[in-house]
């Protein structure tokens, strides 16, 4: 019998590489091979025996789209296997997710959609499997090193990368969060969205790069497929940083281990939407990605690219993206209109019909889907949409908008019929463009001055206001333009050329930034607080608190002394000061910022902007700091109105501040209240956010403490532990995350009377607050107050009474002498004093510690649990008939309904009046002993 050997690799390469190309145009299949087969030439030379024996001698009558009958015959076989290699992974568990679908594959290997495989939790996400080949050892160290720091990009037009490792066989792969949506360009089509509304949503997508951007991380892979709209509209970011996982560095080791990058076969990159420098092999920086955002912004409004790539070589790649402008997207669009068709890159133009290989869409269809007719989607597209695009799309990366930042203000400009930066224009064009913006002002005013003199002096009025708009246009444009190329120095740092293979962190990026400007006192004002203000933004991000103050402080006085228009750029820099100082706990000063902040954007009429809501966040987390939770409540229910308004009802914005208002209402016992608030912040998280993100997961762990203090221990368990382990593997076992849910777990231990496992989740809780944030921080000084609640349970009034005495030392010199967080240290130190009878110290303590819970704001049942204190303290020092009076009034409201108070609480109280009165039974009020 003849044994079937399956087929070796090397067939098998040759089986895939050959059904990949022969998918492909045939102009596509050199890059394709350059890419795959590197320097093997003997495979490459295999692949194209196959090709050459599938394409058939080409006549004028044959049809060059037919395949020949070796492609049905070897196609049907090959892809029978391809679809069996890639089918072999479904169903198997790679990190915690099982594959159950392939969503799609490419050069970098196939994307499957993963369930959770424990079923602890019904996420779903994509898992790309990274084809074997393009990483090797040191390319491994790397990709692990930068997946946390794009594991941290925290935004809502992001897609998150949530894990990656290596599969059983040795294959790396990437889990990112699965976004359910439409192509950008597809879904503006099928919605049939109006010019000025793509605009708005691709804004949206620029604001989600220039986000990355400040947290020094490129995409270098941006086009439409990259691009998820979701079906209530929000645009999502696919692969953002996966090109900087899978980049030159990694396709290059693989190939020669050669440093020098110049050749398109060792980068990850997609021709049609490569920047001129990723083309030529140069370093790519922050513009590289306004380049690409040209070209998917020219695709949006125009409905095709501006290059059309063939069949080329390197060199013709070069010259054509390096070297020839592409048409401006009016232009397209009238040569569309006029049926000619589209120039190919690559293709060498002798005469005008002579450029041409790929015919044109209808441009009907394309003016249809845009709500427009094809003379008036022209007409719209020229002038300064036609200069934004091409300005984008600058070959010289210096010519270009220097940050994504600026390419947003001038669409707003555009949006707000203001003069764009793009357009050198004269006087006409931004008379206008005042004209539209003030139509029916300057209509009026036609009317009412038709005498000769009057009208001059409006035209000289707005002549004024035009140069006052081009001027400040113009410093804007300097400002963004020496912000960036600062910034595109930075960027340079991390160059193989410059770093000499030395990995820099964006740590040390930032301080040599930070180095930098203030060391250099030649910049303009202007440029200097914007990069003062950058630098302290992401220091503040990175939780130096101190050198984000000192920058952010620069920013403000130099941002001070600059003209009023620079007035909600002012409003920006103190909310981000006042929120410094918040986290640093220096609150006089973080309400002096943010109150400063709230009446600048207030004056200028921005109170429905996102600027504000941030404000207002702020606002109420400082006062929730402080225990104003009436102030609290009051800026987060203006800001949830106000997120709704910006986002909508189903936003991860909106369910923070829902989340928010939870902790305001759990801090005022209205548990229900707080339950219904959670929940539906919980349910909009998981709708929105992958199973790993933070907010999410935190959201989950406040409803389980929410479940905690209304008695459903075992549902409040199984969340807090499922947080806690989410929140390990994103964060780290050390991370200052986990405080909040140790907190909470050594709580639901005590109740379940597991006292070891209690103290030892405190004592944990207690180590990370301490290592993280120092001895003598707000947070530390709270957890010790927890440990002192464990041994206060355990009997060791000793010990608990000096771990509450640090609690309420740190507290009273981090916040408010009237916090809630200083009453309740407060009150664990008394009850230690009272277990140690120590009553003549804890008397005078408690009756302070009542009135403290009242300015507070807390509910009664909290004053009303000192009060029992009270009573008890009183028993020890024998003042029998007032101890009587305290421990019946503090049952009386510990126990009336829906008083919020815990049931231990209410049954210590009871336990305390029945032994009382069995003293007076036995008329020994004086001399009664309390069994505490």
């Amino acid at each position: 019998m003849n044994t079937i050997h399956p087929p070796s690799p090397r067939w098998q390469l040759i089986q895939d590489l050959f059904t990949r190309a022969s998918d492909l145009p045939p102009g596509e299949r050199d890059i394709f091979l350059s890419a795959e087969c590197g320097t093997d030439e003997v495979l490459r030379q295999e692949v194209n025996d196959l090709l050459m024996m599938d394409s058939p001698p080409q006549t004028q009558s044959s049809h060059p789209s037919l395949p020949s009958p070796l492609t049905h015959a070897v196609n049907r076989a090959i892809e029978k296997t391809v679809r069996d290699r890639r089918g072999e992974l479904l169903g198997s568990v790679v990190g915690a997710y099982r594959l159950t679908e392939i969503l799609g594959h490419g050069g970098a290997g196939t994307v499957y959609l993963g369930e959770r495989a424990d079923r602890q939790y019904s996420a779903r996400v994509a898992v790309k499997v990274v084809a074997n080949g393009l990483f090797n050892e040191d390319v491994q160290r790397r990709f692990q090193s930068e997946r946390q720091i794009l594991a941290n990009l925290n935004h809502p037009n992001i897609s998150r990368l949530l894990d990656a490792g290596e599969t059983r066989q040795g294959q790396p792969f990437l889990v990112m969060e699965y976004v359910h949506g439409e192509v950008i360009d597809k879904y503006c089509d099928n919605q049939k969205l109006g010019i000025n509304q793509r605009l708005e949503l691709f804004v949206k997508v620029c604001e989600a790069v220039q986000y990355a951007h400040r947290n020094l991380i490129v995409h270098r892979d941006l086009k439409p497929g990259n691009i998820l709209v979701t079906p209530d509209g929000t645009p999502k970011l696919l692969d953002f940083g996966i090109a900087k996982l899978l980049d030159e560095n990694a396709i290059a080791a693989l190939r020669s281990g050669n440093s020098a990058y110049t050749r398109i076969n060792d980068r990850v990159l997609t021709p049609e939407y490569a920047s001129p420098e990723q083309i030529l092999g140069q370093t790519v920086t922050t513009t590289s990605d306004v380049y690409t955002l040209g070209i998917v912004l020219y695709e949006l409004m125009a409905g095709v690219r501006p290059y059309q790539v063939s069949t080329v070589s390197q060199l013709e790649l070069e010259r054509s993206i390096c070297v020839i402008d592409p048409l401006k997207p009016s232009q397209m669009m009238a040569r569309m209109s006029a049926n000619k068709p589209l120039p190919l890159v690559g293709a060498l133009p002798k005469n005008d019909d002579q450029d041409v290989v790929k015919p044109a869409p209808h441009a009907n269809a394309i003016a249809y889907a845009r709500g427009l007719s094809e003379k008036r989607l022209q007409h719209r597209l020229t002038g300064d949409i036609d200069a934004i695009i091409m300005r984008a799309l600058r070959k010289e990366p210096e010519r270009r908008y220097s940050s994504v930042e600026q390419l947003i203000e001038d669409i707003q400009r555009y949006l707000n019929q203001e003069p764009v930066l793009a357009r050198q224009g004269n006087w006409a064009y931004y008379s206008r463009r005042f004209v539209r913006r003030h139509a029916l002002g300057v209509t009026m005013s036609s009317i009412a001055l038709i005498a000769l003199t009057g009208f001059a002096v409006v035209m000289s009025i707005q002549a004024k206001r035009i140069a006052e708009q081009r001027d400040r246009a113009t410093q804007e444009n300097a400002i963004a333009e020496s912000v960036s190329n600062f910034m595109q120095e930075v960027f340079t740092a991390s160059d193989p050329y410059q770093s000499l293979d030395k990995q820099v962190t964006a740590k040390e990026l930032l301080d040599k930034a930070a180095e930098r400007i203030s060391g250099d006192l030649s910049q303009q004002p202007e440029v200097r607080a914007r990069l003062l203000e950058a630098i302290g933004i992401a220091y503040g991000n990175q939780g130096q608190l101190d050198y984000a103050i000192k920058y952010l402080s620069d920013a403000l006085t130099l941002q001070r002394t600059l003209e009023p228009q620079n007035k909600n750029r002012l409003a920006l820099i103190l909310d981000r000061l006042g929120h410094a100082y918040f986290e640093k706990d220096n609150f006089n000063d973080a309400l002096n910022a943010l109150s400063e902040s709230r009446k600048i954007l207030e004056n200028n009429n921005q109170v429905k902007s996102s600027e504000y809501l941030q404000v207002l966040t702020d606002s109420g987390l400082l006062e929730h700091r402080l225990s104003h939770l009436d102030k609290a409540k009051y800026y987060y229910e203006t800001g949830l109105n106000l997120s709704k308004n910006l986002y909508g009802n189903y936003h991860p914005e909106t369910a923070s501040l829902l989340m928010q208002l939870a902790e305001v209402a759990t801090w005022q016992s209205k548990y229900d209240d707080a339950e219904r608030l959670s929940r539906e912040a919980v349910n909009i998280y998981h709708s929105t956010l992958p199973e790993k993100h933070p907010d999410r997961i935190a959201a989950d762990i406040s409803l389980g403490q929410l479940l905690y203090r209304k008695g459903q221990i075992e549902q409040a368990s199984s969340l807090i532990r499922n947080g806690l382990l989410a929140q390990k593997s994103v964060f780290g076992k050390d991370s200052l995350r986990l405080l909040n849910t140790y907190d909470i777990l050594y709580q639901i231990q005590m109740h379940q009377l597991k006292w070891d496992e209690s103290e030892s989740s405190v004592r944990t809780e207690l180590a990370i607050a301490e290592k993280n944030l120092g001895k003598t921080s707000f947070d530390t000084g709270v957890t010790h107050s927890s440990v002192a609640d464990v041994l206060l349970r355990r009997g060791n009034f000793v010990a608990a009474e000096k771990e509450a005495r640090e609690s309420l030392k740190i507290l009273r010199a981090t916040t408010s002498p009237d916090h809630q967080y200083v009453a309740s240290a407060e009150y664990l130190l008394a009850s230690a004093l009272v277990g140690e009878h120590k009553a003549n110290e804890a008397e005078p303590m408690l009756r302070e510690n009542m009135a403290r819970w009242n300015h507070a704001q807390a509910p009664a049942w909290r004053a009303a649990r000192s009060e029992s204190l009270l009573g008890a303290a009183l028993i020890q020092l024998h003042k029998g008939k007032e101890a009587g009076v305290a421990l019946n009034h503090a049952y009386e409201v510990l126990s009336a309904k829906d008083s919020g108070a815990d049931a231990d609480v209410i049954a210590t109280a009871k336990k305390r009046v029945e032994e009382y009165q069995r003293c007076v039974a036995g008329h020994h009020e004086n001399n009664c002993q309390l069994s505490e």
